[in-house]
C-alpha cells in the first residue's frame, strides 16, 4: 500500500508542480548572476534538475487525474491552497547588496519571494490552466487573468 491517492495527488502538486517548478525558475534565475563558474554551473545544474522533476511531477499529475477523473476538484483544491500574490512590483531593482549576494549565489528572503511569486504567475499558473483546462475545469475563477 502506497498510501491515499489524494495525499499522494496533494503532494506531487505541491511538492512537484509548484515546488520544483518554482526551485527551477529561482535557480536558473540566480545561476545568471553568479560571478564564480563552479556556483553559475552548480546552480544550472540544479536548475536543470529541479526542472526535470518538475516534469515529471506535471505528467503524473495528469496521468493520475485521466485515470482517477473523480479526483480533478482535489487537485483544483490543491492548487487553490498553493496560490500565491498576482505580483509583487519589481520597481525598486535589486539593491547591491543583493547584486553582490547573487554574485557568491545567495538570494536574500526578499528578492526569493519576489523571483516565486513572479515565477509562480508567469510559470505555474499557465500550466495549472492547461492541466485544470484539459480535465473540465474551465476558466477556474483563481487562474483566470
Amino acid at each position: 500500500h502506497a498510501g491515499d491517492e489524494v495525499e499522494i495527488l496533494e503532494a506531487a502538486i505541491e511538492e512537484g508542480c509548484i515546488g520544483e517548478s518554482l526551485a527551477a525558475v529561482q535557480a536558473e534565475w540566480c545561476a545568471s548572476f553568479a560571478a564564480d563558474p563552479a556556483i553559475r554551473d552548480a546552480l544550472s545544474t540544479i536548475a536543470e534538475d529541479e526542472g526535470n522533476h518538475a516534469l515529471l511531477a506535471w505528467r503524473f499529475v495528469d496521468w493520475m487525474l485521466e485515470q482517477r477523473p473523480h479526483l480533478v476538484p482535489v487537485a483544483e483544491a490543491a492548487f487553490e491552497r498553493a496560490r500565491m500574490p498576482r505580483e509583487i512590483p519589481w520597481a525598486l531593482g535589486i539593491n547591491e547588496l543583493e547584486r553582490e549576494g547573487l554574485r557568491h549565489g545567495y538570494l536574500s528572503e526578499a528578492l526569493e519571494s519576489t523571483i516565486r511569486i513572479r515565477a509562480y504567475n508567469h510559470v505555474v499558473v499557465p500550466c495549472i490552466k492547461a492541466l485544470l483546462d484539459k480535465h473540465g475545469v474551465e476558466n477556474a475563477p483563481l487562474f483566470v487573468s
